[in-house]
């Protein structure tokens, strides 16, 4: 597995651009005390988690670790842009809004 980086709440950025792998977060039960690995690149089979395919992909993207303080469903990022990574804060809005607008239209 890669090696993880820490970020302080609230002040994730991606290091390179990401594969957006949805434009909707994941909902999923995380255990309380159990460290999870999300995966920041886009590029795993196991979404929204880590399996190492970023080792094999040209980006300087690594998993981020988290950990949650009770158990429950949370909201997973997909779009792979939200700065409280790895859970949701709306951004994957404006990114369905910047392909709208792309000259490239929404796939």
């Amino acid at each position: 597995m890669p090696e993880s980086r820490p970020y302080q709440e609230g002040k994730y950025r991606p290091p390179s651009i990401p594969v957006v792998s949805g434009f909707y977060p994941f909902n999923v039960y995380l255990q309380q005390g159990k460290m999870y690995s999300w995966c920041s690149c886009g590029g795993s089979s196991n979404q929204p988690f880590c399996d190492g395919l970023c080792n094999n992909m040209p980006t300087r993207n690594r998993p981020v670790a988290f950990n949650v303080d009770e158990s429950g469903y949370f909201k997973l990022c997909a779009c792979k842009y939200s700065s409280n990574a790895p859970f949701c804060n709306g951004t994957h809005r404006a990114v369905v809004r910047a392909y709208h607008k792309s000259h490239r239209g929404f796939y």
